[in-house]
């Protein structure tokens, strides 16, 4: 028993900081894209903005539609921006595996809407390439 207990010990340490470092560089690439994202946003650069997505991404918006590609997310977004030229985004909860990033964050359009978006992304090069973003509104609490 006695040499049971540390190598257990050490089995639920192993554990339990490989799921915290998955969660805190999640953390670290979802703040870094929520970053890009709305700097491109925020300048109204929705060429720059859409190439944070995969050529072949899809963005589902309660607002804007599904979008397929950059073209009609850059053409949407370009849209958006005339009429609501400022965002914040909140990064909430993220995983990592590897290549692979998944979490939302909170978003909130000064004197607009407030909401949701969840993405996942995969690891490209040396930067993250959005491949499904899901975003809606918070719904009005009756």
């Amino acid at each position: 028993m006695k040499k049971v207990l540390p190598v257990l010990t050490a089995a639920f340490l192993v554990a339990f900081v490989g799921h915290t470092y998955a969660a805190d560089a999640g953390m670290i690439a979802l703040q870094d894209i929520a970053s890009k994202w709305s700097a491109a946003y925020n300048s109204g650069d929705a060429k720059k903005l859409a190439e944070l997505y995969s050529p072949n991404a899809i963005f589902l918006s309660g607002t804007l539609g599904a979008l397929r590609g950059r073209t009609e997310i850059e053409n949407a977004i370009a849209g958006l921006v005339k009429r609501a030229p400022k965002i914040m985004l909140n990064p909430v909860e993220a995983h990592e595996n590897e290549n692979v990033v998944w979490g939302y964050w909170d978003y909130a359009i000064p004197n607009g809407p407030t909401g949701y978006g969840g993405v996942t992304a995969v690891k490209e090069g040396e930067g993250w390439l959005i491949n499904l973003h899901v975003s809606n509104v918070k719904p009005k609490k009756e």
